[in-house]
């Protein structure tokens, strides 16, 4: 994928097998749309807040990276820090889900980008962190996993066009909530 933001329609050739999965699972919703089940595929860009599993160290670049931050003070980067992704906040997905659920799907197939259409570099992402829990990180280089993308963000048009929906929590304030929720996790643990 070159082009940007990814919509619906644009061309597909994931070089991962967890992005084939996703593809495949698609593609599974639209053989059953053929046999007269409504289906809808939901593409779900970086989904990050409250509630993710900070000790699973292999999902979720924000997720990862805010673990490392609040338990070692030092971050592993994947790669380098031009990388991007495009992060949404868990109640915006909620609400897409929702707003879906309700409306009157004509299309037997409906594919849907749920993103923020907004690309965050992984320098971004870590300024951020730093600047939320007030610590610098050392910052530890690796290199990339064969397969794994370089960049993505998506344009939500469509499903804005079906449902009046498009994000309202700002990467900020999603980021804040998700500290906060995490550094409470630690205080438990």
């Amino acid at each position: 994928m070159t082009h940007f933001p990814a919509r619906e329609d644009s061309l597909t050739a994931p070089e991962s097998i967890y992005a084939v999965g996703k593809l495949a699972s698609e593609q599974y919703l639209r053989i059953f749309s053929q046999k007269g089940i409504r289906t809808t595929a939901l593409r779900l860009f970086n989904v990050y807040g409250p509630g993710q599993n900070l000790s699973n160290l292999k999902q979720g670049m924000l997720s990862i990276y805010l673990a490392q931050a609040l338990y070692s003070k030092e971050v592993i980067v994947t790669g380098t820090i031009d990388r991007f992704r495009d992060f949404v906040y868990i109640d915006d997905v909620v609400e897409a889900f929702s707003l879906l659920y309700f409306i009157d799907q004509q299309n037997p197939f409906a594919l849907y980008n749920v993103c923020s259409g907004k690309p965050k570099t992984v320098d971004e992402l870590l300024e951020k962190i730093e600047h939320a829990i007030n610590s610098k990180l050392k910052r530890k280089f690796t290199d990339g996993i064969i397969g794994d993308q370089f960049g993505i963000y998506g344009d939500f048009s469509r499903l804005k066009q079906d449902t009046g929906w498009q994000p309202s929590i700002s990467f900020t304030t999603g980021l804040n909530n998700m500290i906060v929720w995490a550094k409470n996790m630690k205080q438990k643990n």
